[in-house]
């Protein structure tokens, strides 16, 4: 049960933190992009807008606290999945000097 409780703490305040995000380069994204009405009408009812904007803020909260925490800085950039005007943000793994 602590274990749970801990988890939960640590993802609000990841979700929580403010703007200063570490090294984050937007011009360095990818974009796929799969536009068909059908997928855009059921990204629009899934709410992939509100879950992409909370993904995102969640993941530059983890480079926001591992920055804090370590002071070590991430470069990172991320995948978008884009389902018309909805998009999903994806922080890929890199693993390196």
């Amino acid at each position: 049960m602590r274990s749970v409780m801990l988890k939960a703490t640590v993802l609000a305040f990841a979700m929580c933190v403010g703007l200063a995000f570490a090294q984050y380069n937007p011009d360095d994204d990818v974009y796929v992009t799969v536009d068909t009405p059908l997928t855009t009408q059921l990204a629009e009812t899934a709410g992939v807008g509100v879950l992409g904007s909370a993904l995102f803020d969640a993941q530059e909260g983890v480079h926001e606290t591992v920055k804090r925490t370590t002071g070590v800085q991430v470069k990172h950039h991320y995948i978008n999945i884009c389902f018309g005007p909805f998009c999903i943000p994806i922080d890929p793994i890199k693993f390196g000097r």
